[in-house]
């Protein structure tokens, strides 16, 4: 039997003004990781968040959980919120973890 690497990431915000927020995406490739960080569109970011989510806990203004589709997406989702969910994917997929608190 052959190796298979973990196929998806849950993303860490504890250090962020999301805090809370508990995202799982499934693994890029390289060619879409390469598409996620060399781009500054945040159409395509979103495109990429949902055609990647596995699952959120986000709700919307009245409480009712967001779709995990673009429509939810762009319809809940501001851009500093989306700036943030992608620079977290970008450094968990990078290998990167969230800064370690000192004791």
């Amino acid at each position: 039997m052959g190796f298979k690497f973990d196929d998806s990431y849950t993303l860490d915000f504890s250090d962020t003004k999301i805090d809370g927020l508990v995202i799982k995406v499934k693994a890029l490739p390289l060619g879409d990781y390469l598409k996620l960080v060399g781009t500054l569109a945040f159409t395509d970011w979103a495109e990429m968040l949902a055609q990647y989510l596995i699952d959120w806990n986000l709700d919307d203004s009245k409480g009712k959980p967001v779709a995990k589709t673009l429509k939810g997406i762009t319809d809940n989702v501001g851009p500093a919120v989306l700036a943030t969910i992608v620079q977290r994917w970008i450094e968990t997929a990078k290998g990167e973890s969230a800064p370690l608190e000192v004791a």
